[in-house]
């Protein structure tokens, strides 16, 4: 019997193939949002923990104010349940790009904490390094590049975010004190060879610098062989069995715990250690210092001495040397005198040999004349001789002529003879006159020659006594002009000897001074020195763990609320599928009353009856909840991680079929509509055969309320009034509808009003309270008067318009078993806090001032500890001392918990002294390069050791809360869905109830589209009533979500805006005018002639 009935479901399921589906897909949605919703957090934990296993992430971290040595190791080894002990280095640089300058943590690459490959390879040598993908993208690099590395780290002041977020304190100047080698690259010049993500960067902020504007950007990984340093950083602790407990597991936590309370067994001997060994490194650096600076000291006196001496001398060489030019002077005017007056008298000599030579020339000349006279008459005699010797030489020729004509007598030849012997005689005469004159002629001559060569010689030397004059005037001038050269000279050199000697001395009073200075100083600098040993802190060792990493600790928070969101939403979609289910399978059973009677007349019983309704939804939530969960499993996770990857960066999330999570959800989806089909046939079974074979009596008309107003009723046509009576005549079709609906609307508006009140958490915090723009941490170190100068410095800057100081530190508020870290901030004067913070109460929002009778505390806080206004509170502070203090207010605020406390109050409960470590700033509206700008300006400020920019803090949180906002969206989507799904099956059901009465008005002469018309309105006024239910739902449910799924962390603002409803309406009104656009062509379909066949 029962196969026959198994088989009558099997056909009904392909008669109505709708109805099945629809509960299908309720099944699917409801199943697959469960399951993968509540599979997300686990996938997600499970990858991270697997991501850690791959990369041996540590279990605890150590770090410590002072550093940590090799001795420290030892002594961690020894601990029992520790399996492997690390000594690591990090550090803080400035990479310069062309735009600007990346500030970069240098990590040493360990056998923990190991960077994940994504391209390239691992470094090999020194010289290489492994950066993030991003680092690429910022510096227009690419593997094979050389990156310069510049070593200009932040003074030795870098301190983990994680101390930060531990302790909130500044005690990096005793690291300045200890003077020893911070880490430092050997190698400047860079090869990136491949790109990493690091399993202790997850998230995108990477902490705080003293770099920079403030806050690392990237991170690059190096060998440990390129670094060097006499102290590791940090020090990361793996634990034995330890991959028994998955992390995060309240296992793993208790088993972590348990070793960091070894830990704190030894870590005061270990700070007290590592005190000794600094003091004792300390003292005796300044007794190696001491006995340097008494060597210099007498080495500068002594070269001081000598300089001294050396002057001296110098003096007595100058007055000797100014004494032999005075004596070389004079010499040499003697000289010249004498040789002078010589020249005089050379002078003298020459002028009276001129003037004889003079009269010798007159003499001369006259003696010249004569002779010349003599000698013309000599000549002219001469000439006469010669003139009469011609002739007689003529004569003398022709009587020789006429002798040798023989024609002539002898009387004649002997006359001729005779005259011829007297012309010889004559001629003879003559000749010998003529040889006395030209005799006489030479005598002249020569007379006049050598009178004329004794001129000249007498001349001669006079020219020659002249030029000797002139020779004896030049070399006279020549040697006075050397000599007065030689002389100035020498009185130059001792000018210049004095002057340089005068310079000496005001050299050596200056250096006497620099050296008196230096002196002083050095003497100072020691005395500071031993005082700065004396102020040296014992270090303080933090013991951290997983949770103390900001990326970590966000990423875990996020699971957690994906896991409180995803116990929530889950229950409203059940439950709207179980309503759904209901009205879908009581339509059914109505449907087929018929066929029930039939069978209980042929002998079923209700069981086997319901049997068969029960197959049918059984195989509609079973096939549609397998096909959701592992839609969900695959889906779910993949869409949210594929989001959340946008904040992370890891490798693909681990997808794991979740049976439990999937077996739940089945079970939850098989209860709620198989339920519901059981109570569907179990009620219509219950009536007699004979009843089930009738049809069922349409329900009777009534009035409705709206006919009882006349004025409008009146105002209604026939359709609209039609309408309305419909709706309240079903009405279980109207309550569902209108449920179905309101749950969607509401789920739908509660996704936007989570995203609303998260995206108003910063503008609340960081607008409407905290008011300023730049955190600025102090040096320890620092004098009261040193800080006021620097904070009057800083107020005289046109850049920024008010500054406030503040001392913060961190602690633990305490109210019975229940306790929470805070920070606690004590202004310098309650206006000091006016300035940066609107400090006022929750409600009221009245302005509450700070006084000495008690504490302010925020809200967050005291609900998470339990009290209330008037109450104590125990309140430890950073040295651990415990104070019961009162609660005067209770604050507003939104992230984190702060403690407020006047000066007075803090100095009276704890004995300290107040003293400012923090400055608040806020800038004259500076655009965020300038900002900064002035950032990096106030990091090189000596005052300074570190500069946090409100941007910062706004970027970190807004990308903390944006991650919410994938989920949200994914709520909103399958709310959405879920609306459809449920008008589409209420449309359906409608339809189906209502085909006789369809077919009809049909028959009657009405359109397809007034038909739809007559259906439609129907539904649209059903959604406006659902919408509006819906709104007022989700506002209501909006807050109870926020309260489930709030973090102790923040307080979200529960607040929804206005577009929100606007949209959340859209929404729902778009899903109804799409199954509206379907129901036509149902409408369309209707059998007319089927659907009026009696049914008798």
């Amino acid at each position: 019997m029962k196969k026959a009935l198994i088989k009558d479901s099997f056909k009904q399921i392909k008669v109505g193939y709708k109805r099945f589906i629809s509960i299908l897909l309720m099944a699917l949605l409801g199943v697959g949002f469960f399951a993968g919703l509540r599979a997300t957090s686990p996938d997600m934990l499970n990858s991270i923990n697997q991501y850690y296993i791959d990369q041996n992430v540590y279990d605890i971290q150590i770090l410590s104010t002072l550093g940590l040595t090799n001795e420290d190791i030892n002594e961690l080894k020894k601990i029992e349940k520790v399996k492997e002990v690390y000594g690591t280095y990090s550090k803080d640089v400035l990479i310069k790009t062309e735009k600007n300058e990346l500030v970069t943590k240098i990590i040493g690459i360990e056998n923990v904490n190991k960077p994940r490959l994504v391209e390239g390879k691992m470094p090999e040598n020194s010289n290489e390094c492994v950066v993030e993908t991003t680092f690429l993208q910022a510096t227009n690099k690419k593997v094979g590049d050389i990156i310069r590395v510049e070593e200009n780290s932040a003074n030795d002041e870098e301190k983990s975010e994680n101390i930060e977020s531990a302790q909130q304190k500044s005690d990096t100047e005793n690291t300045e004190k200890s003077e020893e080698k911070s880490p430092e690259l050997k190698e400047k010049n860079l090869t990136i060879v491949g790109t990493v993500q690091s399993p202790i960067y997850i998230s995108r902020e990477k902490g705080t610098s003293t770099l920079g504007a403030g806050k690392v950007d990237y991170f690059m990984y190096v060998p440990i062989s390129n670094i060097d340093s006499d102290i590791f950083t940090e020090i990361y602790i793996k634990l034995e069995n330890k991959e028994n407990f998955a992390t995060n597991t309240t296992q793993y936590k208790n088993y972590v715990e348990e070793v960091k309370n070894d830990i704190e067994l030894i870590k005061e001997d270990r700070e007290q250690a590592r005190y000794n060994e600094l003091i004792n490194t300390a003292n005796n650096k300044i007794a190696e210092a001491e006995n340097e600076f008494n060597t210099q000291k007498q080495d500068g006196e002594k070269q001081i001495a000598e300089a001294e001496s050396q002057i001296n001398n110098a003096k007595v060489e100058i007055e000797k040397g100014e004494k032999e030019i005075a004596s070389q002077e004079s010499n040499a005017n003697a000289k010249f005198s004498q040789a002078e007056e010589q020249i005089q008298e050379a002078k003298q000599t020459l002028e009276n040999g001129k003037k004889q030579y003079e009269e010798q020339k007159k003499v001369a000349e006259d003696g010249f004349k004569q002779a010349e006279t003599q000698k013309q008459e000599l000549q002219k005699q001469q000439k006469i001789i010669e003139q009469t010797l011609t002739t007689l030489n003529e004569k003398h020729k022709q009587i020789q002529e006429a002798l040798k004509n023989e024609d002539i007598t002898e009387q004649e030849k002997e006359k001729l003879q005779q005259t011829k012997i007297a012309l010889e005689k004559q001629i003879q005469e003559l000749q010998i006159n003529k040889e006395k004159l030209n005799a006489g002629i030479l005598q002249i001559e020569k007379g006049i020659e050598e009178r004329k060569q004794k001129l000249q010689q007498a001349k001669k030397e006079l020219e020659n006594g002249t030029v000797e004059i002139q020779k004896q005037e030049q070399n006279l001038k020549t040697a006075k002009s050397s000599a007065k050269a030689e002389i100035a000279k020498a009185k130059q050199k001792i000018e210049t000897s004095k002057s340089e000697i005068q310079t000496a001395e005001t050299e050596l009073q200056t250096k006497k001074a620099e050296f008196d200075t230096k002196i002083k100083e050095a003497e100072v600098k020691l005395l500071d020195a031993k005082e700065k040993v004396n102020e040296i802190k014992n270090p303080e060792w933090y013991i951290l763990d997983r949770e103390q990493n900001q990326g970590y600790a966000s990423y875990i928070q996020d699971t957690k609320s994906i896991e409180n969101l995803s116990i929530v939403f889950p229950i409203v979609f059940f439950a709207i599928a179980a309503l759904v289910s209901l009205t879908s399978m009581t339509r059914m059973v109505e449907e087929e009353r018929q066929e029930i009677g039939t069978l209980k007349a042929l002998g079923y019983n209700k069981f086997d009856i319901a049997f068969k309704y029960i197959l049918y939804s059984s195989l509609a939530s079973i096939i549609g909840g397998i096909v959701g969960m592992n839609i969900g499993f695959q889906l779910l996770p993949r869409i949210i991680w594929m989001m959340y990857s946008m904040m992370y960066t890891m490798p693909d999330i681990i997808i794991s079929f979740n049976f439990t999570y999937g077996a739940i959800g089945l079970i939850l989806i098989y209860i709620c509509i198989v339920g519901a089909t059981i109570y569907a046939v179990l009620k219509e079974s219950l009536q007699q055969p004979s009843t089930l074979l009738r049809p069922k009596a349409p329900k009777l008309g009534k009035r409705v309320l709206l006919e009882r107003i006349t004025p409008i009723w009146k105002r209604l046509n026939f359709s609209q009034k039609v309408t309305i009576r419909n709706i309240f005549r079903y009405k279980k079709r109207f309550l569902m509808t209108i449920i179905g609906i309101c749950g969607s609307t509401a789920l739908i508006l509660t996704g936007f009003g989570i995203k609303d009140s998260i995206t108003e958490i910063v503008p609340k915090q960081y607008e409407d309270i905290y008011q300023y723009d730049m955190q600025v941490n102090l040096k320890s170190a620092l004098e009261d008067n040193k800080i006021e100068d620097f904070v009057n410095n800083l107020q005289a800057k046109e850049e920024i318009t008010k500054v406030a100081q503040i001392n913060m530190t961190s602690g633990t508020a305490k109210n019975n078993e229940e306790h929470e870290d805070v920070q606690i901030m004590i202004p310098k004067n309650a206006e000091e806090l006016e300035k940066i913070m609107n400090l006022r109460e929750v409600k009221t929002k009245e302005k509450i001032e700070l006084n000495q009778d008690g504490i302010v505390i925020t809200d967050k806080l005291a609900q998470l500890i339990g009290v209330k206004q008037g109450e104590n509170i125990t309140l430890k502070n950073a040295e651990g001392v415990e104070q019961q203090v009162k609660v005067t207010h209770i604050a507003e605020n939104y992230i984190s918990h702060y403690v407020y406390m006047s000066k007075e109050l803090y100095e009276q409960i704890y004995g300290h002294t107040y003293k400012t470590n923090i400055l608040f700033l806020q800038d004259n509206n500076l655009s965020e390069e300038q900002e900064k700008d002035l950032a990096t300006e106030l990091l090189k400020q000596s005052e300074v050791s570190g500069v946090m920019s409100i941007a910062t803090i706004l970027s970190s949180i807004d990308n903390m809360l944006s991650s919410l906002n994938y989920v949200v969206i994914i709520l909103i989507v399958s709310s959405g869905l879920l609306a459809f799904v449920v008008l589409y099956n209420l449309s359906n059901v409608n339809i189906s109830e209502r085909v006789r009465e369809l077919a009809t008005i049909k028959v009657l002469g009405f359109y397809d589209k007034e038909v739809y018309t007559y259906v439609t309105r129907e539904t649209v006024l059903l959604t406006v009533i659902g919408i509006a239910l819906g709104l007022v739902a989700g506002y209501f449910l909006n807050f109870y979500i926020l309260g489930t799924c709030e973090i102790d962390m923040l307080r979200f603002v529960k607040n929804i805006n206005f577009m929100s409803y606007i949209y959340s309406i859209l929404i729902t009104v778009a899903f109804t005018l799409i199954v509206n656009f379907i129901t036509y062509f149902s409408l369309k379909k209707i059998d007319m002639i089927g659907s009026l066949k009696s049914v008798e």
